[in-house]
């Protein structure tokens, strides 16, 4: 599945990153310096983070179409009786 490879890659590759930030912070010892670089890393975090969001609304999305059904379905509520004789006629 194309959209599975795709949520991997970017996983992997944040992971990756993941671990170049904290060298890069190792690296620092102003505190001022660091504080910057960690504000800085949030803010690649939270854009990683975002694209993840968009890309799995996207993927639930696509897979509902296949399916047939809605994105989002909301649970089913137990049938009345109304709706049971709908069923057997």
């Amino acid at each position: 599945m194309t959209q599975n490879r795709e949520m991997l890659d970017l996983l992997s590759d944040e992971q990756k990153r993941e671990a170049q930030r904290a060298k890069e912070l190792q690296k620092v010892s102003d505190p001022v310096e660091k504080e910057k670089l960690e504000l800085k890393f949030d803010q690649e975090k939270t854009k990683t983070k975002q694209k993840l969001k968009v890309m799995t609304k996207k993927h639930a999305e696509e897979l509902a179409k296949l399916e047939g059904v809605s994105p989002s379905p909301k649970k089913k509520k137990p049938a009345d009786e109304d709706d049971m004789e709908m069923v057997s006629a």
